[in-house]
């Protein structure tokens, strides 16, 4: 398989990743302080949404998917939302200002009925992941990065799985699942999860 793919210099990319870091030691903050009103509430949520936000946009930096996950050169990185419509609208306001591997992101909100295959990063909301199971085959065969939100046994969880450790928004890695559905993710992200599930990936 050919070397990872990734829009930013190692150094550049480096720089990125500790941005997120220092973003999540600032949302742990918030988090520990116990929340005395509903405005802090929603302050701590929304801050929650922009870190997986982020998250979400730069697992394309750092993810390889086969060439015929693409139509074109020019064809969009896809990421599909399912059960989330706060985290969905966050996402479509960054994603007008990144690309990735030069191509534009495009953000599709799914609804139930809609088939969850046709993205490239798939995010499945807690109140979904029975739809995730139904499908998962096909989108192992269709490259889909799928990603939940702090699913647990048995219920289904996602390529990546984010959840909550000492306060802090952090990610779980299947990277045996990563390889299943013939996607390739950097040792650097691997290198931030605090649990990787199979063989690490290069």
């Amino acid at each position: 398989m050919e070397p990872l793919k990734r829009t930013a210099s190692g150094s550049s990319a480096a720089r990125a990743w500790r941005a997120c870091a220092l973003a999540l030691a600032c949302a742990a903050a918030n988090v520990a302080a116990q929340p005395h009103n509903s405005a802090e509430v929603l302050r701590r949520e929304a801050s929650e949404l922009e870190l997986k936000a982020v998250h979400l946009l730069k697992f394309g930096d750092f993810v390889q998917w086969p060439a015929s996950a693409f139509g074109n050169g020019d064809a969009p990185l896809i990421i599909a939302v399912a059960g989330a419509e706060a985290l969905a609208t966050v996402l479509e306001a960054l994603a007008q200002q990144r690309r990735v591997d030069g191509r534009a992101v495009q953000v599709r909100r799914l609804r139930r009925g809609d088939a969850l295959a046709g993205a490239h990063i798939l995010f499945v909301a807690t109140g979904e992941l029975e739809r995730l199971a139904a499908a998962q085959e096909s989108l192992r065969a269709a490259a889909v990065l799928t990603v939940t939100d702090g699913s647990q046994p048995p219920q289904p969880a996602g390529i990546v799985n984010f959840v909550v450790r000492d306060n802090r928004l952090r990610f779980e890695i299947d990277a045996e699942a990563a390889e299943a559905a013939h996607l390739r993710i950097s040792s650097k992200v691997l290198a931030l999860a605090v649990s990787v599930k199979g063989a690490r990936q290069r």
